[in-house]
């Protein structure tokens, strides 16, 4: 399995910013990008709310989004949707399940 980290932020997340972040997560992470209609586009057909709160003085601003992880096979379909709280065990358990079932 691959674990892929979507950046909704895209005029901030360029690939060298990403790649250094999920590095903090673990080192097989990637992360991913692309332009601002596409990444609205795979979020509305995910559901995501994603929301670019306005700029303060200084060029910064929030960007707020939903904190699902999403499982997707190989064909490119959901398998499964972990919302919060994200409890590990729980994840992995229900992960291994759908793998085997498969």
């Amino acid at each position: 399995p691959v674990v892929t980290l979507v950046s909704v932020d895209p005029a901030r997340d360029t690939p060298e910013v990403l790649a250094r972040y999920v590095a903090h997560f673990d080192a097989s992470f990637r992360g991913i990008t692309g332009s601002a209609e596409a990444i609205n586009a795979l979020a509305s057909a995910l559901g995501v709310a994603v929301i670019v709160g306005p700029a303060a003085a200084d060029g910064n601003y929030t960007v707020d989004h939903s904190a699902a992880i999403f499982l997707v096979n190989p064909e490119g379909r959901i398998a499964a949707l972990f919302g919060t709280p994200h409890e590990a065990g729980t994840i992995a358990r229900d992960f291994r399940r759908i793998v085997a079932a498969r």
